[in-house]
């Protein structure tokens, strides 16, 4: 999906336009992290934004316990962070589009490449090394995730259907006092990330992942 938005706007015809939606990509980045999921978390509370507009447009039905119930807490917490990781991945994805030499496309289109045949046979293998890098980042930011379910949850509740590693890591360490339990869980934790990101590496730097270089 960020990569066809991506798309979409390197497509448009005015400067202003993409840049307007690069601006406006960038918006929900400039709030601090605490800040937004402290104000989600109001929203999600019995007298919070969303109850009372369900209510308002006569949909109580659908009213919820957001963040207390197990099949709607997960969904209530990755929404929360969608706005963030989803700017990112976009700008990514447009900054190696239009990194993609202008001759490329022009040739493409004296050969009489059509826009759907462009993005498959070019767009998409020059950008898979930003796949590749947010795939990363992706990861990353699960195993790390931290603050937003903890000022949403406060423990990664109900039950466990919220808890992420950093949670756990931090309640052994600060909550049960279990400092050596915590080290573990972070160490796990990090060759965990290590092996990943060298794997994916190795994966995608390989010759048959790598764009194809001109030859004089």
């Amino acid at each position: 999906m960020p990569f066809i938005v991506a798309e979409m706007i390197f497509h448009l015809r005015s400067e202003q336009w993409r840049f307007a939606c690069r601006a406006a990509l960038v918006l929900p980045m400039v709030v601090p992290g605490v800040v937004t999921f402290m104000i989600w978390r109001y929203i999600y509370s019995d007298a919070g934004i969303l109850t009372a507009l369900l209510t308002f447009l006569g949909l109580q039905d659908w009213v919820r316990g957001w963040l207390s119930q197990p099949k709607t807490a997960l969904w209530a917490v990755a929404c929360v962070g969608f706005p963030f990781a989803y700017g990112v991945n976009v700008l990514i994805y447009y900054a190696g589009l239009a990194n993609i030499s202008s001759d490329v496309l022009e040739a493409a289109e004296v050969d009489g490449l059509g826009k759907v045949g462009r993005i498959f046979l070019i767009h998409v293998p020059l950008v898979l090394q930003q796949f590749r890098l947010l795939l990363i980042m992706t990861v990353i930011g699960i195993v790390n995730g931290f603050e937003g379910v903890f000022i949403l949850t406060e423990d990664g509740g109900p039950g466990y259907e919220t808890l992420v590693p950093g949670l756990y890591m931090y309640q052994n360490g600060f909550t049960y006092q279990r400092m050596g339990y915590a080290c573990a869980i972070g160490l796990l934790m990090l060759l965990f990330l290590l092996c990943f990101t060298l794997t994916l590496n190795r994966y995608f730097l390989t010759e048959k992942y790598q764009p194809a270089r001109e030859t004089v």
